[in-house]
């Protein structure tokens, strides 16, 4: 499984994924938000690879299931990581 060098960050993501990442709920969703920020602002990066290996070892799913998942949740990953870093880049987030 992905290994961040922040401990925090290690944290963040084992408890998201932990719980329910595919979920939309406002809890799941908080979670998530916590996990990105925190390996955003190491400069950190999770592939989707990377992101299906975690699901895979952490849920009893089918293998077309954790695909479907890692993928939608590496597109979003993504877009909030891209927000972040154009935030950065205009000076609204140190």
């Amino acid at each position: 499984m992905k290994e961040f060098k922040n401990k925090k960050t290690q944290q963040l993501f084992d408890f998201w994924i932990s719980q329910h990442p595919e979920s939309y709920h406002p809890f799941d969703m908080e979670r998530m938000y916590n996990f990105i920020f925190s390996m955003f602002m190491d400069d950190e990066y999770l592939g989707e690879d990377e992101l299906y290996i975690a699901l895979k070892e952490n849920k009893n799913w089918h293998d077309e299931y954790a695909q479907k998942i890692s993928t939608k949740l590496s597109y979003k990953i993504d877009d909030i990581m891209g927000f972040l870093r154009f935030l950065r880049e205009n000076k609204k987030l140190n």
